[in-house]
């Protein structure tokens, strides 16, 4: 008989996720941020924090672009940081940041709008 028990690490409760939702919508020719176009009656980020809630982490942070008020609002009670400079898709996952989460904790980076990026359990 094989062992499947989990291998001994980090709790469900010790996960932090960076959500990715500074998207203007260029593509999308609207106005209105790219996370916060409606699918099945609720925002692209609803969506994607409904699904995280599942996992219990323990820190949600999402990362915004300038002047996008309405989706930091969608974000609450989870706070937000603003990416001045929007470059291309990712990006501020792959530069190194002073304000990680815990070196013992799991993190993941999920992109509001891309659900090939989002955290697997």
């Amino acid at each position: 008989m094989v062992n499947r028990a989990p291998k001994s690490g980090p709790s469900m409760g010790e996960i932090a996720a960076i959500i990715l939702a500074a998207g203007k919508g260029t593509r999308m020719k609207s106005a209105l941020p790219k996370v916060m176009h409606r699918i099945a009656g609720r925002s692209m980020l609803g969506h994607v924090l409904d699904n995280l809630a599942i996992l219990k982490p323990n820190r949600v942070v999402v990362v915004v672009g300038p002047d996008m008020d309405s989706v930091a609002k969608e974000a609450a009670p989870h706070p937000t940081v603003i990416q001045r400079e929007q470059l291309a898709p990712a990006m501020p996952w792959r530069l190194p940041s002073r304000r990680s989460a815990p070196s013992r904790a799991r993190s993941s980076c999920c992109s509001a709008t891309r659900p090939s990026s989002a955290p697997r359990r």
